[in-house]
């Protein structure tokens, strides 16, 4: 695996198996889209209510701006990977990858 400074912040990640491994980033997997969209909206929430309370928000800024720039440069990422296009030349293999795609995003959510 190329990222294993990233890896070894997982809670107990090296003392396991090649299966509980792969359990784990897929656990990691299946819920960072809740994580990082619940993240944004803690932190949008605790600026505006900061705001409303006539304090200065200094973290909660931050954490918001930082949440921003990595959702930017994940979203750069993935452009530039072309992983959001999809390349066809007939129907039929549209039709083929989008049930492809329908089944991963069905199983994906079990």
């Amino acid at each position: 695996m190329n990222n294993d400074k990233i890896l070894r912040l997982i809670p107990n990640f090296r003392f396991t198996d090649e299966y509980e491994r792969q359990q784990l980033l897929h656990d990691y997997a299946r819920f960072s889209p809740w994580i990082f969209y619940g993240g944004l909206i803690i932190s949008a929430s605790d600026f505006f209510i900061t705001s409303y309370l006539n304090r200065l928000p200094i973290l909660g800024t931050l954490t918001f701006i930082l949440i921003l720039i990595y959702s930017i440069i994940l979203i750069a990422s993935l452009r530039k990977k072309k992983v959001d296009t999809l390349e066809v030349y007939t129907e039929a293999q549209y039709k083929m990858q989008l049930k492809n795609y329908i089944k991963v995003a069905y199983y994906s959510q079990l």
